[in-house]
């Protein structure tokens, strides 16, 4: 996604985000000689020595001396000014804002030079919560009146950006560049955002020609550092042919093939868990359209009956913020042709969320194996509907993403292994860089999957039985190590452990009771991507 891709360069450094800061400067500060509010002189002293711990930085011992006048004279409206600027400074921004839309009640917005900062104030809270279209209208109903502020202009453009609505931003960008009060600095902005702006749209070339005017304007400024390394990025979508390939030899503690096959191994060798697994991967793509092509091998030293293949073939058609990828997919136990899949999913990003739903149709072999074994009765849809945050630490450097998605399969109900039932899930992902060339990541997942019925294959009393429920857990972490300075060629140690919790036990005909089995594996990977 492209907004994920964006997270990571940010953490790279290979993006300064040009406006760290939307406070005014200090002489734009509001006026510290006079109180709206009869003070006694220790209380007037109080207020002065909060507004210089405010001024240095010491917002802690600001809003604490603050926040007691604030209590003694509510309406007084510097102490209101500077408690919302300490809260703003300090990241409290759910405090910030009441205070901030406070002061603008108490303004006389046509002319005071602080409704100004308050606007501008109260646009940082909200772009600091990320509401963006509400830091948007804030800022929106300072310009209708003071068209000419061109500083805020520059900002507006930065919130649309944030918010991907890049075609508002341009327009803002066409205004500054025609201003004539706009100096050499301003404009230089207005050409570095353009440039931003086409970057995070997948329009590189664009994006060089707009951040080079901006360089060819002002080369030291503010946005000089910024708009070089813009120039170095490398592109968030790659366009033309892609491709990766990946071999893993693996050691697993119990073969599993989850979540629709779920058997114990059956030899006493520890050995012949081992295995090996190649994915292949192959792609074109261009800033709308996609096609891509993946194999998936899995070979058993002895376990010969568990050996899978995965043949997915998928297209994606990409709108901004909309992607529909339909997906063909052929999978093989066995040598034996197992069962083929068709699907639709549509995903929606913004920001660092993306919403998705998928439909997707599993038609089983009738002739499965040397005995031509009837499995059509395991063939069914799958719905899944999900949603995933990404989220940043920049204390670590870390990208963290959370993902809740909830599964309907639509079978017969007398499957054991797969059948009518219901999943939900939840999942968190973590990337921690431990240095420039390696990085640890890690996966927590949790599952819940509910069946529509008992299982008349193992309960001896099926009518009786309770509904088969199974839940299980997943911990994956793995160490990669970038051979190369571009990463493209890596060494990745791989390990997993799945628990699994099922009132039902395929190796025992019982009527209730809580059974668990529990898988370990471990493998070495090394991956080559282009």
């Amino acid at each position: 996604m492209a907004n994920l891709r964006y997270v990571f360069l940010l953490l790279a450094g290979f993006i300064i985000q040009p406006v760290a800061s939307f406070a005014a400067p200090p002489n734009a500060l509001p006026s510290s000689t006079a109180s709206a509010s009869p003070m006694g002189k220790q209380d007037e002293a109080n207020l002065l020595r909060a507004i210089e711990d405010y001024r240095f930085n010491d917002f802690e011992e600001a809003i604490a001396a603050l926040e007691k006048l604030h209590l003694i004279f509510p309406n007084d409206q510097q102490t209101i000014q500077y408690l919302a600027l300490s809260y703003q400074e300090s990241g409290n921004t759910q405090k910030a804002i009441p205070l901030f839309q406070t002061w603008l009640s108490n303004s006389d917005q046509s002319t005071q030079d602080d409704a100004q900062f308050a606007w501008v104030g109260l646009a940082s809270a909200f772009i600091s919560n990320k509401e963006y279209a509400k830091a948007a209208k804030a800022l929106q109903t300072w310009l209708k009146a003071h068209p000419q502020d061109i500083a805020t202009q520059i900002m507006l453009g930065d919130v649309y950006v944030r918010d991907g609505a890049y075609a508002k931003a341009d327009k803002v960008w066409a205004l500054v560049l025609k201003d004539e009060q706009s100096n050499t600095s301003q404009q230089a902005a207005a050409w570095y955002y353009k440039g931003w702006a086409a970057y995070l749209d997948g329009e590189d070339q664009q994006s060089k020609t707009f951040t080079q005017q901006s360089l060819g304007l002002d080369n030291i400024g503010a946005y000089a550092n910024a708009a070089t390394q813009l120039l170095t990025a490398e592109p968030i979508r790659k366009t033309g042919f892609v491709g990766s390939v990946s071999l893993e030899s693996f050691w697993s503690s119990n073969v599993k093939l989850l979540p629709d096959y779920q058997t114990s191994s059956t030899s006493s060798n520890p050995g012949s868990n081992r295995g090996a697994q190649v994915n292949i991967f192959l792609g074109w793509q261009n800033k709308s359209f996609e096609t891509n092509y993946l194999l998936s091998a899995t070979k058993y030293a002895e376990l010969n009956e568990y050996d899978l293949m995965l043949h997915m073939l998928s297209g994606s058609w990409i709108n901004k913020e909309w992607r529909l990828t339909p997906t063909f997919e052929r999978v093989s136990l066995h040598d034996e042709h197992l069962y083929q899949g068709f699907g639709l999913g549509s995903y929606y990003s913004h920001q660092n969320w993306t919403y998705h739903y998928s439909l997707k149709f599993k038609s089983f072999s009738d002739t499965f194996g040397p005995d031509a074994a009837d499995l059509s009765r395991l063939s069914g849809t799958n719905h899944n509907l999900g949603i995933s945050h990404a989220f940043t630490s920049a204390s670590i450097k870390s990208v963290f993403s959370s993902d809740i998605f909830a599964e309907r399969t639509k079978g017969d109900a007398t499957h054991n292994q797969t059948d009518d039932y219901i999943q939900i899930g939840v999942s968190l992902r973590s990337s921690l860089p431990l240095n420039d060339i390696t990085a640890l990541n890690t996966i927590f997942s949790l599952y819940n999957r509910r069946y529509a019925g008992a299982d008349s294959s193992i309960m001896l009393n099926p009518d009786n039985a309770p509904k088969r429920s199974d839940s299980y857990g997943q911990v994956t972490a793995s160490v990669v190590w970038s051979l190369l300075s571009d990463k493209s060629l890596a060494l990745q140690l791989n390990s997993s452990w799945i628990k699994n919790l099922s009132n039902y036990d395929e190796n025992v005909v019982v009527e209730a009771g809580i059974k668990s089995y529990s898988t370990f594996r471990i493998g070495g990977l090394i991956s080559k991507q282009w």
